[in-house]
């Protein structure tokens, strides 16, 4: 989570409560995730002009599944809030696991479903929202003559 000149961190408490607090990050870490990101070609979320959308989780509560929020109609009401840019859509699609620690584990399956849904598929040509790979994102942002990292992402970055 990237709010202006700050750094927060949503961290999970014991009893289940969520907490946003600051983190000082040391430069040695920023940078090295900075140059793992330029050797790997992929942009470092809260350092490139990405913007992170990470509504689509069927848990906004930890252990309590919202189904609503990983369904086809909420997905097309992000894909239509995206503005221009490149945008990145935060989502854990897969099967069912048969373990006992799987924490979040049907709503892998309802985002598998929602991501492949005819009607996204539609609205995706309609919109003219094209799917992208983060070496995509490194060869259009060299196109387009931006570094692959630049400022940071704007606040509103994660409401978008």
């Amino acid at each position: 989570m990237h709010r202006g000149g700050d750094r927060t961190i949503l961290t999970q408490q014991p009893d289940g409560a969520e907490q946003v607090r600051p983190v000082v990050l040391a430069a040695a870490y920023e940078r090295q995730f900075l140059d793992a990101g330029a050797r790997l070609g992929v942009p470092v979320r809260g350092f490139s002009d990405v913007y992170y959308v990470g509504r689509f989780w069927g848990q906004p509560e930890w252990g309590h599944t919202d189904v609503s929020k990983v369904s086809v109609e909420y997905l097309l009401t992000i894909l239509k809030g995206l503005g221009p840019g490149v945008s990145e859509v935060s989502c854990h699609p897969g099967h069912l696991e048969h373990r006992p620690d799987a924490s979040y584990n049907r709503e892998r399956e309802l985002e598998l479903r929602s991501l492949t849904d005819a009607q996204v598929k539609a609205a995706l040509a309609t919109d003219r929202i094209r799917l992208i790979s983060f070496r995509d994102y490194d060869h259009l942002a060299m196109r387009s003559g931006r570094n692959a990292v630049v400022g940071g992402c704007p606040p509103t970055a994660s409401s978008r």
